[in-house]
């Protein structure tokens, strides 16, 4: 049946969205079918919803820049189980390799509890999620007295002081660990040693995403994709779009950057070139020095919030 609240996407857009719904619902009807274990047995899907550039209307296709963004997509079950690698990482193989769905699907996958904990707390990435979703599927349940059963709490406002204070904590171990593995990298290029340093340099990469990503939404997915979090981290800077240049040759260097994270240490047959890794070196520095500039950017304003809030709570203490 077809979304009336994705009325302003193409069609095409629009099918691909139902079949990737149906796909995530399908994979848990198959895993728990045949579950005994009561935990499995009564585990439900009870919301897929759409965030995101697609969900504000905001999304981009650009062919000639070879930038795309994701579908992003939020599935809400009744218990944690349901949210570990045994349930979600079939389903995101299903999507990846479904070829009527030519968009990208980047999903989360949360409880129903932690998503209304985190809005409670009015954490910034939910709070969004909350503001901008589009319901692709819901489940029909209501309680005795009536009403849906299963909802989202409206969000709480974050308490500026601590939620500065939090940025701050994340902006220096993120950075920490990403100038770590960029450290190990250079070692590793000057020795030759370029599969390990191509592993490192996917490392620093990732945590560098962390970094600017943390302190701008309080959250991160626990992804390793460099693919997933480049387009998260556009979603909310939009500098983030020109670090990976989407043009030969350097797109492939990309993919064997993005595949490093498990095939640099595992796999005999990946090989790096002394002209890739030095590509890989040179994008990943700047994407460095853009996240600590973009989450130093954002610090900034939770520091003008916290300054704020502690003046408004000094002059209350003085009346």
């Amino acid at each position: 049946m077809d979304n009336p609240l994705l009325g302003n996407l193409p069609e095409g857009k629009r099918r691909e969205l139902a079949l990737a719904a149906e796909i995530i619902r399908d994979g848990y009807a198959e895993k728990l079918k045949f579950s005994t274990a009561e935990k499995r047995r009564t585990g439900k899907v009870v919301m897929i919803l759409l965030f995101g550039s697609y969900a504000r209307d905001e999304w981009v296709d650009d062919p000639d820049g070879q930038y795309f963004s994701d579908f992003d997509i939020l599935v809400v079950v009744n218990n944690e189980l349901l949210t570990e690698d045994e349930f979600t990482l079939p389903i995101d193989d299903r999507l990846r390799h479904e070829k009527r769905i030519r968009t990208d699907v980047s999903c989360i996958f949360h409880t129903l509890e932690e998503v209304n904990n985190y809005l409670r707390e009015g954490r910034y990435f939910f709070t969004d999620i909350y503001n901008e979703h589009i319901p692709l599927w819901e489940l029909p349940e209501t309680k005795t007295g009536g009403g849906r059963k299963h909802r989202l709490r409206t969000p709480g406002k974050p308490e500026p002081i601590p939620a500065y204070e939090i940025a701050q904590d994340h902006y220096s171990l993120w950075k920490q660990r990403a100038e770590e593995r960029l450290f190990h990298a250079k070692t590793g290029v000057e020795k030759g040693w370029y599969n390990s340093a191509a592993f490192d340099l996917h490392q620093a990469a990732e945590f560098s995403y962390g970094l600017f990503l943390l302190v701008r939404t309080s959250y991160i997915r626990k992804n390793h994709k460099l693919t997933v979090l480049s387009s998260l981290a556009a979603e909310h800077d939009k500098r983030f779009q020109d670090i990976w240049p989407m043009v030969k040759p350097f797109k492939g260097y990309f993919r064997k950057l993005d595949e490093a994270y498990v095939l640099a240490r595992y796999s005999s047959k990946y090989e790096v070139t002394k002209e890739q890794i030095a590509w890989m070196l040179e994008r990943v520095e700047a994407l460095y020095k853009l996240a600590t500039t973009a989450a130093r950017d954002h610090l900034e304003v939770l520091k003008a919030e916290a300054d704020k809030a502690r003046a408004d709570k000094d002059g209350d203490s003085q009346r």
